[in-house]
């Protein structure tokens, strides 16, 4: 619909592409073969970490158990054996969150320098009408170059390891509680999604929850003042300083009230998640009771069912937490591969041709115009050019005249080839050679052409003029300034 924001026509773009979308798994993974390597320590890592707060549910209902032994001598030992095995359990600990983090970390940096050398290289080598689409500007390329890889980075980086983490945290704190007693972690398995959703919820409000309206406010709010100082004179000359302020109070407001729903929101969350898992706390010890005094339970043995199953929770709700977008990283990954496998209308690599290559050898070149019609892809109803047909001999100096918009720079952008023409012909050299069968490369190499804004480099003017060729000599580069009128520009040397 048109008249939905931007944002929320993205969301519902990312929702269809990843419920259509089927992601090319071989072809993902090959952008980490060199790093293929890294991969099983990086997994061996997450399901030992998952492994810790289980671990700790077992050891806690050891020490426990040993507290309750009237022998010195055996309360001592338990405590020992419990006190080592936290300390075993803290150094594989130390061992499993490093080779997670570290391990995966060297796979997912390297996978998005990979992709973004990619999605550049692609971006050079489109056609210029690939530009010239409101879709392309120059913003939303440069956000797509940072946040592809970012996005794809978590299928094949950190989520493996988060699934790794989440699965061993839930068989190993099962395998310690079943251990102990079925009955027991039966029923606790019953709470054990509800506990499990309310450790993420609980890692989600403590992480911070998204607030994107509030943000997107407060950051109007900077720009607003931000222009109003960069602009006084203009704030000044229109008397618009009280309009300015009401703006910025306005925006601040919004922002505000924007927080306070967000912090209201978080809380009851919070709450909630507190309450589910004291729930599922509070139906455990009751029924643990009653297999106590029922069938003759052991306290340690219901500690450690009890435990088990609630620190295991624990551990998946947290890991959960950390699960990216999923969606968003498979639409990332959709529109990366459509980028890379689409074909460019106009190949810069198609420089294989020596045809039209004849201004090598110093001689002038011959360049015709037969019956050339043009449309700009981006602007069908608009024929630029109809039927144009022109020659200019090798030697000859020709000047276009006309309106502006009448098709003057049309005519060189077709003659560097940025478009090829809706009908007709350009015939370059003699004997007469398309302009579409002769190399890109060498044809652009033997062009010169300078607009009537050219961008200038953010560099010296030396550096600028030589920018096309660089191995240039200096006598050489005077000349040429020479030539162009520049001798004397910033005095008689290009500096």
């Amino acid at each position: 619909e048109p008249d939905e924001p931007e944002e929320v026509r993205e969301k519902k773009r990312i929702a269809a592409v990843a419920k259509a979308y089927k992601v090319p798994w071989r072809r993902l993974f090959a952008f980490n073969k060199p790093e293929c390597g890294f991969f099983v320590p990086a997994l061996f890592g997450s399901a030992m970490f998952g492994t810790v707060m289980p671990m700790e549910g077992f050891l806690l209902a050891r020490a426990m158990r040993a507290f309750y032994d009237d022998d010195p001598a055996e309360l001592m030992n338990g405590v020992e054996w419990a006190a080592i095995g936290y300390t075993l359990v803290a150094f594989g600990a130390l061992i499993g969150a490093t080779l997670q983090f570290s391990c995966f970390a060297v796979i997912g940096e390297n996978l998005t320098m990979r992709i973004r050398q990619l999605i550049f290289a692609k971006f050079l080598q489109q056609d210029i009408g690939y530009f010239d689409d409101p879709e392309h500007s120059t913003g939303k390329l440069t956000s797509s170059l940072s946040s592809y890889a970012l996005k794809m980075n978590t299928i094949t980086g950190m989520q493996l390891g988060v699934f790794c983490q989440f699965a061993a945290s839930i068989v190993s704190g099962l395998i310690i509680a079943f251990s102990a007693d079925v009955k027991l972690t039966l029923v606790m398995m019953a709470c054990l999604p509800a506990m499990a959703g309310a450790g993420a919820i609980q890692m989600a409000v403590m992480m911070g929850m998204d607030g994107s309206s509030a943000k997107k406010e407060a950051r109007q709010a900077a720009q607003v003042a931000s222009e109003a100082v960069q602009n006084m004179k203009t704030v000044r000359a229109l008397v618009a300083e009280r309009a300015t302020r009401d703006t910025y109070q306005d925006l601040l407001d919004k922002s505000g009230e924007g927080q306070g729903k967000l912090s209201s929101i978080s809380g009851f969350w919070f709450g909630l998640s507190n309450g589910l898992l004291f729930g599922g706390m509070a139906l455990g010890f009751w029924y643990g009771g009653k297999l106590i005094v029922d069938e003759g339970l052991a306290f340690d043995q219901m500690l450690q069912s009890l435990m088990g199953v609630f620190l295991c929770a624990m551990a998946a709700g947290q890991s959960m937490a950390f699960l990216g977008d999923v969606d968003a990283a498979k639409a990332a990954a959709h529109d990366v591969f459509e980028l890379l496998d689409a074909e460019t209308s106009i190949a810069i690599s198609d420089s294989s041709s020596s045809k039209g290559q004849s201004t090598q050898d110093g001689q002038g070149m011959r360049i015709k115009f037969d019956n050339v019609s043009f449309t700009y892809p981006h602007r069908q109803g608009v024929k630029v050019l109809d039927g144009l047909t022109f020659e200019v001999e090798a030697g000859q100096t020709v000047a276009l005249v006309g309106p502006s918009g009448g098709g003057k720079s049309t005519v060189f952008a077709l003659l560097q080839r940025f478009y090829d023409p809706t009908d007709g012909e350009i015939l370059v050299d003699d004997p007469a050679t398309k302009l579409t069968e002769a190399g890109l490369v060498p044809w652009r190499k033997h062009i010169g052409f300078v607009s009537q804004e050219p961008v200038l480099f953010d560099m010296s003017l030396e550096e600028n003029v030589k920018y096309g060729a660089p191995r240039v000599s200096s006598a050489e580069l005077q000349e040429a300034c020479s030539r162009a009128g520049m001798d004397d520009f910033a005095g008689s040397k290009v500096a």
